[in-house]
């Protein structure tokens, strides 16, 4: 919502920035009240929300650090990716930005399916039941999805920019980068 408007009032970056903070913080104050209110048969209570417990402790820790690693290892080479894309000019950084919003909206249904899978994983830890999921569908899928950009590398960019510049770069980034993600289903599991 707020990238839609911006333009016409003049804002600029700050003004992105701005309205992000304001529309991320009432999506947060909007979940926080539905959360709280009960009306979705969840009621959770402030009472002992805190209290720890080692061994349910521990077995959170050994289960999610190693993706908090990997999160912010991901991350971390965003920024390198950036700091590089900067040293080429706008066209570059737009093309990397433009590309990795596309990766991101291309993926999201992709990673919504790893997260219900994770959950469904860690209710079968809780119940202590060992459980062996397939990757064979998991590779079908993520080659679907590697496929869409390779073939319509440009016409993905050419929705978001119609500098020629950007086009190609963001072509060139959507290609090259689907070699490294031809094995991004292994490390995703």
């Amino acid at each position: 919502m707020p990238y839609i408007n911006l333009p016409e009032f003049g804002f600029g970056v700050t003004g992105a920035a701005i309205a992000t903070i304001i529309f991320q913080s009432v999506a947060f104050i909007i979940g926080f009240i539905i959360l709280f209110s009960g009306t979705k048969n969840i009621k959770p209570s402030l009472k002992g929300l805190f209290r720890l417990s080692c061994e349910i402790d521990k077995k959170l820790i050994t289960v999610g650090l190693p993706n908090r690693f990997k999160v912010f290892m991901r991350q971390l080479s965003a920024v390198m990716i950036l700091y590089f894309a900067s040293k080429y000019g706008t066209n570059a950084i737009s093309a990397y930005t433009i590309g990795g919003r596309i990766f991101g909206f291309v993926f999201m249904p992709f990673f919504g399916l790893l997260m219900g899978g994770s959950a469904i994983i860690g209710q079968t830890l809780g119940a202590e039941k060992l459980a062996k999921v397939s990757g064979g569908m998991k590779t079908i899928i993520t080659g679907l999805f590697l496929f869409i950009l390779v073939a319509f590398s440009p016409e993905l960019i050419a929705l978001f920019s119609a500098n020629r510049m950007v086009i190609e770069n963001g072509t060139l980034l959507l290609r090259y980068s689907t070699l490294g993600l031809l094995f991004c289903h292994m490390g995703l599991e």
